[in-house]
């Protein structure tokens, strides 16, 4: 039963501590966390929070989707896939996180929500971890009762790789309007089970799972080359592009397509600039056509930073003198930009700067 917390404000506390580290297949794990301080952590299913974590002394950052619904405030849930190359994926999956480890967790963000996208009916098209999202929505229309109708088509090697499946399955049974099929490309020894298909995503196996894909609003959430496959499925049997929303953490380079108007000095050379960072006591040139936290990392500074797309608000900084060009994806807020904040990641100067970073 949910108490009557306050509200989770991070500008009062943005620590957290983890309650638990479950294994979900070989290679994923769910994180469990808690604030330090009781309170409700508000979010809406299928949003993201950025999480600093304490590997080996450093302090590293990552966006995770919100796994566990918003019926569930008390605690938040993420679901990390062991990656290769991944930094913090093999530290996590290594042991380096446990029972009252201590993170901070900035506030959650992102429109990749069926409540900033209202409709009768929903597509959910989801790959490997990419299933995050989708069990944040389904889990909190199970514990509403809710009236619903989406189909959530979930593409994985094998049917046993599939996180949460038993889990997925009880709720399918137990809430009318869901529907669920796997699309494996290994089905060896799994049994017969009707909403197991063998095969990759396109449009003919999409046409067949959901003959009335046109008709719903369509969530994609997965590897970019899976994304590109949905996109391209969707398309080919007429979902209209405007309501087909994509989940990713790669978004465009800030101002591409847009003209950026650079500062031109008399002698016809892009201009540069000084910034700042008083409290590193550390000041650096910046062209007027390169990032802040660009040039920082030329200079050989190491600042926090995870997507470097204007996202996530990692690089969130207070500029103390100066005017910058940002233009970001979302990750901060007005009243942020109101009391001097700007996202090094997305902010070219029009000025020489002074920044507390």
């Amino acid at each position: 039963m949910n108490r009557p917390y306050a509200p989770w404000d991070p500008s009062v506390d943005d620590t957290f501590v983890c309650q638990a580290v479950r294994t979900v297949t070989p290679d994923i794990k769910t994180v469990v966390l808690a604030p330090s301080r009781p309170s409700a952590v508000l979010f809406e299913a299928g949003q993201y929070v950025t999480i600093e974590f304490d590997v080996n002394g450093l302090a590293v950052n990552r966006c995770y989707t919100i796994a566990s619904p918003p019926t569930r405030p008390e605690r938040i849930a993420i679901t990390v896939k062991r990656t290769r190359e991944g930094t913090v994926s093999r530290w996590l999956h290594d042991g380096g996180i446990a029972p009252g480890t201590r993170v901070r967790v900035g506030e959650p963000q992102g429109d990749f929500t069926i409540a900033a996208h209202p409709a009768p009916s929903y597509l959910l098209l989801t790959a490997g971890s990419g299933i995050t999202p989708a069990l944040s929505m389904v889990r909190m229309l199970y514990d509403q009762a809710a009236e619903c109708d989406i189909v959530l088509v979930h593409s994985q090697r094998r049917p046993a790789d599939v996180p949460y499946r038993d889990e997925l399955g009880w709720m399918a049974r137990h809430l009318p309007g869901l529907r669920i099929h796997y699309l494996c490309g290994d089905v060896a020894g799994d049994g017969p089970h009707s909403n197991v298909v063998a095969g990759r995503l396109g449009p003919d196996v999409l046409a067949s799972l959901v003959p009335d894909a046109t008709t719903r609003e369509v969530f994609a959430c997965g590897p970019s080359s899976y994304r590109e496959a949905a996109r391209t499925a969707a398309s080919a049997i007429g979902c209209a592009p405007h309501r087909f929303h994509e989940e990713s953490f790669a978004f465009q380079e800030p101002g591409r397509g847009t003209p950026i108007v650079q500062p031109v000095g008399r002698d016809g050379s892009s201009r540069s600039f000084r910034v700042e960072f008083r409290n590193l006591g550390v000041t650096i040139g910046c062209g007027a056509d390169t990032t802040v936290l660009e040039a920082a990392k030329a200079a050989g500074l190491t600042l926090p930073s995870s997507c470097a797309q204007g996202l996530c608000g990692t690089c969130k900084s207070t500029l103390v003198a100066g005017q910058v060009d940002m233009r970001h994806n979302g990750g901060i807020r007005p009243r942020e930009i109101a009391s001097g904040k700007v996202l090094l990641c997305c902010s070219r100067p029009l000025s020489d700067l002074v920044v507390s970073a």
